[in-house]
């Protein structure tokens, strides 16, 4: 017995609709596999180029303009030495914070005093080893309290120098001048000196900050002031 033709018909449309559902269902699993093998490979890539990257990354600069390393508050300058010419072959320096009486500092080392009434408390610091006792060096307890490079050793706030009559002066720059103190100032009539009995006394200024922070500067140079003053008003303690 034969089928008809409309059993036949129906049976193709069965095979057609078939046929297309199995395709959909392959496309979706074929694009489903393809975006996830796509989302990986951008993963891999993505890792891959900040490994490079992180190797290829130069180190930060260092110094007060980089933006990525500012300068700390401990920050300092280092200043030269203390002239050799002046100290002992090995300085031990000694620091001290004198009194004020009646608006006078004493140096006892010295046995002289200068008058000071202003607002930085000085500290001062010399080579006990120095037997001559050439220089007497100073800061204030304000640097030092915000900055421990700046110490009386290093002299923030400069130094007193002295010579005998008869010794030769050491200049500004620690070298020898080959005078005495009466032939340097004549020779150097801008140098302030005060005389006291047989000892001429200079002042010799900081030569480099003892930090790169302009509040610490500007205390710096307020100290330094305060001490450059001293040596109009030295006199004998007794």
């Amino acid at each position: 017995m034969k089928k008809s033709t409309n059993q036949e018909g129906f049976a193709h449309l069965e095979k057609l609709l078939l046929g297309v559902i199995v395709l959909i269902i392959a496309f979706v699993g074929w694009y489903v596999w393809h975006s996830v093998s796509q989302a990986n490979k951008n993963l891999n890539s993505a890792a891959n180029t900040n490994i490079a990257s992180a190797g290829k990354k130069k180190p930060t600069q260092s110094g007060s303009n980089s933006i990525n390393n500012p300068p700390s508050k401990a920050s300092t300058i280092t200043p030269p030495s203390v002239p050799a010419a002046i100290v002992s072959a090995s300085p031990t320096y000694v620091t001290t914070t004198p009194s004020v009486v009646n608006n006078f500092v004493t140096i006892n080392e010295w046995n002289v005093k200068f008058k000071h009434n202003g607002t930085i408390t000085i500290m001062y610091a010399h080579d006990s080893n120095d037997k001559s006792s050439h220089a007497i060096f100073f800061t204030s307890s304000q640097l030092l309290a915000k900055n421990k490079a700046c110490k009386a050793e290093i002299y923030p706030a400069g130094y007193l120098v002295r010579f005998k009559s008869d010794e030769h002066v050491i200049d500004a720059k620690g070298n020898d001048s080959k005078k005495t103190p009466k032939d340097y100032v004549v020779a150097n009539p801008n140098d302030t000196y005060r005389q006291i009995g047989d000892y001429y006394y200079f002042y010799r200024g900081p030569v480099a900050k003892c930090s790169d922070l302009k509040e610490l500067q500007d205390l710096q140079d307020q100290t330094a002031a305060d001490v450059k003053a001293f040596l109009t008003s030295l006199e004998a303690a007794s």
